[in-house]
């Protein structure tokens, strides 16, 4: 079966009052504690859409009900899938969120990993040019080279 790569821009999402409600009545008991305890309501949304996600793709890719479906947290806090599978199909996926995205990666056979990071310029910067052409200061090449290896 094929991997499944699913990304969603949940700064745009402005859920209702209800849509919140029937958006927490579809994942676990411990999921919601956790994202109420989240101080910013953009980060306990982010965390939200990620687990919609996971619960959609584990649902869809391995003919799951959502309500038999039951996550847990490895050791260091991956997302796991408790439930085990009638056919032995190992699935196994990620979420991350950052910026205005929550992001999935779901593969069969092979563990899988997933990373996001909205990407800003530093202060003062207007664009890449300012940085290659031969009268840039060397220190805007400094915090060019410094910029691009933290990423």
């Amino acid at each position: 079966m094929e991997g499944v790569r699913l990304a969603f821009k949940y700064a745009a999402w402005k859920p209702t009052r209800e849509e919140w409600i029937k958006a927490a009545q579809c994942i676990q008991q411990d999921e919601k504690d956790r994202i109420g305890k989240f101080v910013f309501g953009r980060d306990a949304k982010a965390a939200m859409v990620g687990r919609l996600l996971m619960r959609k793709t584990i649902s869809k890719k391995l003919c799951l009900p959502w309500k038999d479906i039951e996550l847990v947290r490895s050791d260091k806090g991956k997302p796991l899938l408790k439930t085990p599978t009638t056919n032995g199909e190992k699935l196994s996926f990620n979420i991350a969120h950052q910026g205005d995205f929550t992001i999935l990666a779901a593969n069969f056979e092979q563990t899988v990993g997933v990373d996001v990071m909205k990407v800003e310029r530093p202060n003062g910067i207007k664009g890449l040019s300012e940085f290659f052409s031969d009268n840039a200061p060397a220190v805007h090449r400094l915090r060019m080279a410094n910029y691009t290896c933290i990423r």
